[in-house]
């Protein structure tokens, strides 16, 4: 009898266990991006940045053709005497754990021209400040702007 009791016992705890698993995975995936944007809200922008990031936000998820996911903008880069921009961004794709950054950049156009559609970008960033096609991006041997 004691034995048939913690086999019961065992089972219903098992079974508990398997449905509040199977709840959670359901309310990640429901609420993922939502509860990930709330949790790592955008950083701080200009007014004139904050405009387009709607737009880059989707341009990135558009162009890597990402499932379910949140792009959080963490900065900007910008240089003067080329008008080069630099919009960076964090990627999280279900199930929310890992971070992928992302860039998306422009040069010769100047910031309140900015359209995110027309912007060339890049992810698998490790580290904005020395990826090799950024390193690139800013280098002299760019073309002057017209």
């Amino acid at each position: 009898m004691q034995r048939r009791w913690n086999r019961d016992r065992l089972s219903r705890m098992i079974l508990r266990v398997l449905v509040s698993i199977v709840v959670l995975i359901i309310v990640v995936a429901l609420a993922g991006p939502q509860a990930a944007a709330l949790v790592t809200p955008d950083a701080d922008a200009s007014e004139t940045v904050r405009r387009i990031l709607p737009d880059a936000k989707r341009v990135l998820i558009g162009n890597f053709e990402l499932p379910v996911s949140s792009v959080r903008y963490v900065g900007i880069e910008t240089r003067g005497r080329d008008n080069l921009i630099v919009l960076q961004f964090e990627i999280r794709v279900f199930p929310f754990i890992t971070v992928d950054r992302a860039y998306l950049s422009s040069r010769c156009t100047p910031i309140t021209e900015l359209n995110a559609s027309t912007m060339s970008g890049g992810r698998g960033v490790t580290n904005f400040a020395t990826d090799a096609e950024l390193q690139h991006l800013r280098s002299d041997l760019q073309p002057d702007c017209p």
